[in-house]
């Protein structure tokens, strides 16, 4: 799983299970754990990108709500 994907799915499990209706970047904190060449390394995200990857959630969720929305409503207008 690339970085990218795998803090998507961290977005999607906080927005489902934390005390917040809406994410904020002043709110978590997300850190990225590697390894390469033999080295762990820790980066903490900034807030700044933290707010991006909040963004494209937001985002990607709207777009999975509104494909849900058509596909109930095309099942609707056939079954009649």
């Amino acid at each position: 799983m690339e970085i990218k994907a795998a803090i998507m799915l961290a977005m999607k499990v906080m927005s489902k299970t934390l005390d917040v209706t809406k994410l904020a970047a002043d709110k978590i904190e997300l850190a990225v754990l590697s390894r390469g060449q033999g080295k762990t390394s820790l980066r903490i995200l900034p807030e700044k990108e933290v707010t991006g990857y909040i963004t494209l959630h937001e985002k990607e969720e709207a777009k999975a709500e509104e494909e849900k929305k058509k596909e109930k409503d095309g099942k609707a207008s056939s079954s009649k």
